[in-house]
């Protein structure tokens, strides 16, 4: 074992015990994060930071969560088949990309089949962009992202006609500068 190695690996065993205690602090906070930041008890940058820690599984549907009562929202059945929320007679589809070592904005689960808009947010300590496509300019994206399908191969998905796609916007990408200037100026 190389001497960098070794190091790397004592560091991470003298502070597992605290990042695993950060975790269930995160964990037990998490019911009231969503009201202590629109009480504006905790800064919505302090709301995401703390929330990072969380698993995905956890932290991304807090953050749909937050989103739909920060904006005032309308959550939609699932059996709709609608997306996640509506405001003004409008459908959408909430996405979270977060904390992603490889500076890009992932979003799976794109559902074309269902006739909402999107919106997409990409979430780190440093800043939040939120993206709000139509329907449309989604499924222009995914030609334009090259989106693969999320789950399977299309061969599996063969008799499926509602294939999930997932696609990849790497940050400083021509694709990203694209999102910026298209997409991160609108309002719901």
């Amino acid at each position: 074992m190389e001497d960098a190695d070794k190091i790397i690996i004592k560091r991470i065993l003298t502070r597992i015990n605290e990042a695993r205690e950060v975790a269930d602090l995160a964990a037990q906070i998490q019911p009231r994060l969503i009201r202590l930041t629109l009480e504006n008890e905790l800064s919505e940058r302090d709301f995401y930071r703390i929330s990072s820690v969380l698993s995905p599984q956890s932290r991304s549907p807090l953050w749909e969560k937050y989103f739909i009562q920060k904006h005032q929202c309308n959550r939609v059945k699932v059996s709709d088949d609608a997306g996640d929320f509506e405001k003004n007679g409008v459908f959408y589809e909430y996405k979270a990309s977060g904390y992603n070592r490889d500076n890009a904005m992932h979003i799976v689960q794109i559902r074309l089949w269902q006739k909402c808009n999107y919106v997409v947010q990409s979430i780190s300590d440093d800043a939040v962009y939120t993206f709000i496509l139509k329907h449309k300019e989604m499924k222009r994206e995914t030609k334009l992202c090259k989106a693969a399908v999320a789950h399977g191969t299309k061969t599996s998905n063969a008799d499926n006609k509602n294939i999930e796609l997932r696609i990849t916007v790497a940050k400083k990408s021509p694709d990203w500068a694209r999102w910026l200037k298209q997409y991160s100026h609108r309002t719901l």
